[in-house]
């Protein structure tokens, strides 16, 4: 559970703030 959340938590970041 903390695996998918974690990737889905980065993703979301990168989405708002891609580098």
């Amino acid at each position: 559970m903390l695996v998918p959340y974690s990737a889905n938590f980065l993703l979301h970041r990168r989405a708002m703030f891609p580098c």
